[in-house]
């Protein structure tokens, strides 16, 4: 955009005198432009998300001037703007004014000092006694949409502070009711703050509503990002970027693979680009691993094991400090993640202080994973040849196995017989060979009625290999 345009609608917007406004309309057309519409309309959104909705208002008169002279002409867009001005200011019937303008009083009070709580609450009161009024639907369209306009700001704010059900339920009403209809200067935040409502109220109802996750993520998608995308917006819109990147993490949870690199994208975005409070950045931070680790295993990209790696340790770090209250992150990222990513990595890697780290954590009290940890213990012990970890891999991977755990079916008794066939080279113990050609001839037909061939293959040359060891 000009800078020419910028200094213009900046001049314009301070212009006190009615007439100093018309001759600079009639003298520079370029002010009603959509360009100069778009840039008033980027301030409106400023303002509204700094809770500024007395400056924002006056922004949205100045931008419906500029709209009705682009459409009309200067002479009668005037006109017709002072007509609306009027009806924006006044119902027209003298007791919803009166509260009307009470209601302008209190919202100044709350603004200038924000720890008046209550007069916002009775804001509120007054703002739904004119909404509920039954002359309230004979007052003019602009009017009536002001009065919606402001419940839906000032619910969303009280929504903040109750943070009930009742307030929640209120701001989606209004904030609803607030993109029905034609303020479409209000469209962005409104739009964006029904996607953030929305998306708390999947959560509260127990993550099982896609319906709500799916429209709250297209709310957000349609109107957010015009707000995100504008760089001095950005800092003012961090709010939208965590309901953004959860949402996206939500829909990806619903089907799995679809959102999953976008979901990835805002996350980190989320972290990286702003600094959200501690239990929010590990709420982002132990789902994005998750994400990671997803793409990783399908995907088979190394990058996201390190990143994955990276961010689970630091979120642990940062769990520990309050270990009460961030009990689940901590467990999804010491239990759930952080090991086998681990085991992973010092499999493809052999760096040994991955193998340590992942013991150290299988080993804590809570861990009840015995296959992972009988596979690490494996892993070390064809380094070290402890013959502790050897008994203890031995005696969990046979026991897991017995029970026929499903996520270790195809690899787990593949492990075993090698772990058996090490064991055999550094003591000569004929039983362990004897033992792992038996857990091999007996895995073997079972992983034939499965779509695993590359495990099948390496189970036969396995097997082919413990029998010539025999020989």
């Amino acid at each position: 955009m000009s800078l020419t345009l910028s200094s213009l609608v900046q001049e314009f917007l301070f212009a006190t005198d009615l007439e100093a406004k018309k001759q600079m309309l009639e003298k520079h057309p370029e002010l009603y432009s959509e360009e100069a519409e778009q840039l008033i309309e980027s301030l409106i959104s400023v303002f509204l998300m700094t809770e500024e909705t007395k400056a924002g208002l006056h922004l949205r008169l100045q931008i419906l001037l500029l709209r009705h002279c682009r459409e009309l002409g200067v002479e009668e867009g005037f006109r017709q703007w002072k007509k609306l001005l009027d009806e924006a200011t006044s119902s027209g019937i003298p007791h919803l004014d009166q509260r009307w303008n009470k209601v302008n009083q209190l919202i100044a009070q709350f603004e200038k000092s924000r720890r008046k709580k209550r007069k916002l609450f009775q804001a509120l009161d007054l703002l739904e006694e004119i909404a509920a009024d039954p002359e309230f639907e004979q007052v003019p369209e602009t009017f009536r949409m002001g009065v919606i306009n402001r419940l839906a700001i000032m619910w969303y704010e009280a929504h903040q502070m109750l943070n009930s059900l009742e307030s929640l339920e209120k701001s989606i009403y209004y904030a609803r009711l607030s993109l029905e209809g034609d303020s479409y200067v209000w469209r962005p935040i409104m739009g964006a703050m029904l996607g953030d409502l929305l998306l708390e109220q999947y959560h509260k109802m127990g993550n099982s509503d896609i319906e709500l996750v799916v429209e709250a993520v297209e709310l957000l998608k349609k109107y957010f990002q015009r707000l995100y995308n504008l760089s001095f917006l950005r800092e003012k819109s961090e709010n939208f970027v965590y309901a953004y990147a959860l949402g996206l993490l939500a829909l990806w949870r619903h089907t799995r693979n679809e959102y999953l690199d976008e979901a990835i994208r805002w996350c980190r975005k989320a972290i990286r680009e702003y600094n959200p409070h501690e239990g929010l950045r590990l709420v982002i931070l132990a789902q994005l691993v998750a994400a990671l680790a997803q793409r990783f295993w399908s995907r088979n990209r190394p990058q996201d094991l390190d990143e994955a790696i990276e961010l689970a340790q630091e979120g642990i770090a940062l769990a520990r400090k309050r270990k009460r209250k961030y009990a689940k992150i901590l467990k999804l990222l010491k239990v759930e993640l952080l090991p086998k990513l681990l085991l992973e990595r010092h499999q493809r890697k052999g760096r040994r202080a991955d193998l340590d780290e992942a013991i150290g954590y299988m080993q804590e009290k809570n861990y009840k994973y015995p296959a992972e940890l009988g596979l690490g213990l494996a892993l070390r012990y064809k380094l070290d040849g402890q013959e502790a970890d050897f008994e203890k891999a031995d005696e969990l991977l046979t026991r897991s196995i017995e029970k026929e755990e499903e996520d270790h079916f195809f690899f787990l008794p593949l492990e075993l017989a090698k772990l058996l066939m090490a064991h055999y080279r550094r003591t000569g113990r004929k039983e362990d060979l004897e033992r792992a050609v038996a857990v091999l001839e007996a895995h073997i037909p079972r992983l034939k009625q499965t779509d695993d061939k590359a495990i099948l293959r390496k189970a036969q040359k396995a097997l082919r290999k413990a029998r010539r060891m025999m020989k």
